[in-house]
């Protein structure tokens, strides 16, 4: 997946968990592991104006006290389609770190990602810390051992999704 559609796949997830201005949005996705993505808010706003020129959000004026007014956004159906489609290829998404965030903000929103997927993608993150693992020319790097924890924190949580409540 291109940074371009992660970054997309990102400010879709926020939506689906609850409406939201720009704003909100741009503040939601500049910290914690979507903080990977470098997304300013212009580029919040412009992601915002293609979904609403392809029909996957609609705002809604809302008076904001002494300041002007700010659209709150909604995700409609085709955007609901949209990131349903995108999370279904969620074992083929890169950096390791957004699909997760994508799949537990959508469980959050009441949209269960599919078990297939999910066993996807914890696959996809196994391999991906074996090689990590195996790599002994660089394993004592700082980017190599934060993205070693990233990962084991990634597997734990994608099995944790995978138990059978009860």
């Amino acid at each position: 997946m291109t940074l371009a559609k992660a970054r997309e796949l990102a400010v879709l997830s926020v939506l689906s968990a609850h409406p939201a201005h720009g704003y909100d949005i741009s503040r939601a996705v500049a910290s914690g592991p979507l903080s990977l993505l470098g997304l300013s808010r212009p580029a919040v706003y412009a992601i915002l104006d293609r979904f609403t020129a392809r029909g996957w959000v609609t705002g809604d004026a809302q008076p904001s006290g002494n300041r002007p007014e700010k659209t709150v956004m909604h995700l409609t159906d085709a955007g609901r389609a949209a990131l349903n489609e995108a999370l279904g290829d969620a074992g083929k998404l890169a950096p390791p770190v957004i699909p997760l965030m994508a799949i537990l903000l959508a469980q959050d929103a009441g949209n269960a990602v599919p078990e297939h997927a999910l066993t996807a993608v914890l696959d996809d993150r196994r391999k991906t810390l074996a090689e990590l693992e195996a790599d002994t020319d660089h394993a004592a790097t700082a980017t190599t051992r934060l993205a070693q924890r990233l990962l084991a924190a990634e597997i734990s949580t994608l099995e944790e999704l995978l138990q059978p409540s009860g």
